[in-house]
């Protein structure tokens, strides 16, 4: 199975709390996905730099990226082996979903 690195950058905008961020491949990341520590990958202030290794089968993926943030939002990026498959705004009530193929 190919080896595929998996990126999440965010900073907070009009946000100074600290957050928990979640992250879910080939599955939906379940709302308030930190109360029940489902898919829990950080805790931040104000940044994220997430990265990770998956071996993954080749076909199409998909990758779900969240955070707690209930005030201001998340500028956030999600990346696959260097390129940008996702842009957006992030917050507790919205997630930042994105389809790739290996």
């Amino acid at each position: 199975m190919p080896l595929v690195k998996l990126e999440v950058l965010a900073k907070a905008v009009g946000d100074y709390y600290m957050r928990y961020h979640g992250l879910a491949v080939d599955r939906d990341l379940p709302p308030r996905f930190w109360e029940k520590h489902v898919g829990v990958i950080a805790q931040t202030f104000f940044r994220l730099c997430y990265a990770t290794r998956l071996n993954l089968a080749p076909g199409r993926h998909y990758v779900v990226y969240g955070n707690s943030c209930g005030k201001g939002y998340w500028d956030s990026i999600i990346k696959v082996n260097g390129r940008i498959i996702a842009r957006g705004k992030v917050t507790a009530s919205r997630f930042l979903k994105a389809e790739f193929m290996v």
